[in-house]
């Protein structure tokens, strides 16, 4: 057998504790948080690249929230498997815009260097997995802190790239 399952084949895909339509809201949901990791591993290389390990080890573990992101998104009935994501990753962001508090207002242009333009690519994929999370909550069960924790990340990538342009010079 190969890597394939043929499982899908019918436009079905499985979720914990049941399967769904592919297009199915909870699947968008968190298919919408995996294409942010994705993006977000972009950065994280941009980071390594450019000498900002510390800021790419700080991304790597925000990685790990979006995997937990991911399953908690996937859970259709979290009295058999519950949530795995707790308030106090959405407390840790808001604890790191609060350390470093801009010295003027977020800069609303999008910036030239690759790593903030990469962050600000992150920020957008991350409001669109926002949306997709209202969508999905509107008819089914998701846990709110990962809506809350979303809709902070977008705000912490909007700062963090402002942080990083007015770094390398760009403010």
């Amino acid at each position: 057998m190969g890597i394939y399952t043929r499982t899908g084949d019918g436009g079905k895909t499985s979720v914990i504790r049941g399967r769904v339509d592919k297009d199915h809201a909870r699947v968008e949901a968190y298919g919408t948080v995996d294409e942010l990791n994705t993006f977000l591993s972009s950065a994280i290389r941009q980071a390594e690249i450019d000498g900002e390990a510390e800021l790419a080890a700080e991304l790597t573990g925000i990685q790990q929230y979006l995997f937990d992101c991911s399953h908690d998104l996937a859970v259709v009935s979290p009295e058999f498997r519950p949530y795995r994501l707790a308030l106090e990753a959405v407390e840790q962001l808001e604890r790191r815009m609060e350390e470093h508090p801009p010295a003027e207002p977020l800069q609303a242009g999008y910036p030239d260097n690759p790593l903030s333009a990469r962050l600000m690519v992150c920020r957008g994929v991350c409001r669109r997995a926002e949306r997709r999370i209202v969508t999905l909550m509107r008819d089914e069960i998701a846990s709110k802190v990962v809506l809350q924790y979303i809709n902070r990340l977008s705000t912490y990538l909007w700062w963090l790239a402002d942080r990083v342009s007015g770094k390398q010079g760009e403010r």
